[in-house]
Formats: C-alpha cells, sequence, structure tokens
C-alpha cells in the first residue's frame, strides 16, 4: 500500500493546453499553464519537490508522521482528482446504476479486508491519510486495482522499480511504482 495512496504522485493532472510555465530554471516551460502542479513544500519530515519536472515526494518518520506528510503534501492539493476511482470504476464495470452502487459498496468492503490483512505500518500510514478525505476513495485508490479481477476490468497495470540497500548510495531500500491505465481524461 505505501507508495500507492493516490494514482498521480508523478502524473499531471491536466485539464486542457494553454500558456505554457516554467517549473524551475531547468524546465523548457512544456508544461501548459493549466496543467495541475503539486506545491514545493516540507511537512513534518516530508518534502515535495520538483526534478527536472517530475514531482517527488521524500517522506519518513513513524507510519502516523508518514501518512500525514502524504496527506498535507499531496492526497490534499490534489483534491480534484479524488473521485478518479470512483470514475474509472462505473467506466468500467458494466450495469444500471444501481448494480454499479451495490458492486461499488462490495469493491469497497473487499478493499477494506485486503487493508485489514496489510502490515500493521502500512494500516497506520493509511488511515493517517484517510483522515484527510472520505475514506471509501482512500480504499478504492488502494485496493481496486488489486481487486479488478473479480469484475474483469482491463487496461490495468503498473510499473515498479526497486533499489536494493546494498546497491542504492543511500543505502536504504528505493522503492518507486507507476500505475499505468487509461486516464479517464483527468490524469496525463
Amino acid at each position: 500500500l505505501a507508495g500507492i495512496i493516490l494514482p498521480s504522485f508523478i502524473l499531471i493532472y491536466e485539464e486542457s493546453p494553454k500558456e505554457q510555465v516554467k517549473l524551475n530554471d531547468d524546465d523548457d516551460g512544456s508544461i501548459p499553464a493549466s496543467t495541475f502542479l503539486y506545491p514545493k513544500g516540507t511537512y513534518g519530515n516530508g518534502r515535495l519537490k520538483y526534478v527536472n519536472g517530475i514531482p517527488i515526494l521524500t517522506v519518513r518518520g513513524s507510519p502516523s508522521e508518514i501518512g500525514s506528510q502524504v496527506a498535507n503534501l499531496a492526497v490534499i492539493p490534489a483534491s480534484d482528482i479524488h473521485g478518479f476511482s470512483r470514475e474509472m470504476f462505473d467506466r468500467f464495470v458494466p450495469g444500471n446504476d444501481l448494480f454499479k452502487s451495490v458492486a461499488w459498496k462490495v469493491a469497497i468492503n473487499m478493499g477494506e479486508k485486503l487493508i485489514k490483512n496489510s502490515p500493521d505500518d502500512y494500516r497506520i500510514e493509511l488511515n493517517e491519510i484517510a483522515n484527510s478525505m472520505d475514506r471509501e476513495l482512500i480504499v478504492a485508490s488502494n485496493t481496486l486495482f488489486d481487486i479488478k479481477n473479480i469484475y474483469s476490468i482491463s487496461g490495468f497495470a503498473c510499473s515498479t522499480i526497486a533499489v536494493l540497500p546494498n546497491r542504492s548510495k543511500t543505502g536504504n531500500l528505493l522503492f518507486g511504482r507507476n500505475l499505468d491505465y487509461v486516464s479517464n481524461g483527468s490524469l496525463h
């Protein structure tokens, strides 16, 4: 669960291309002004910065502290995409509104069970993040893509990279994940 709280940490939310803006001195200004950008900042031991135009979120501390850092630096600023998981669900799950409503509740219940079987540290982190928004949407954002096969939803996959501690400059495990799926018109 850690590191996949929202499907947008290194993705850019774009409404429509308009005028260009510069993220930093190294940027060529190729990102439209209407593009969502996480605000640079710090919160506790967490920091959100840009490297070559890509938002990089670094968090550290206890699970509760990490959850609070993620919530304040990434989840709350990205409030426009909080409904993304539900939109994806409604788009890909066949049936009428009543069926989709029941299927959504079933999926959320399955997600809660998946979370209950997660290590304590991840549950604590997730609960801290859930304090910043609608818990159902946090559960969906973190579990829907793992339980998607019950509805035969296609078009979702992900890429992961990990650097083991003995191979990293910091001596720590480095982990990154990119969710690859259709944008539903809100994530680019």
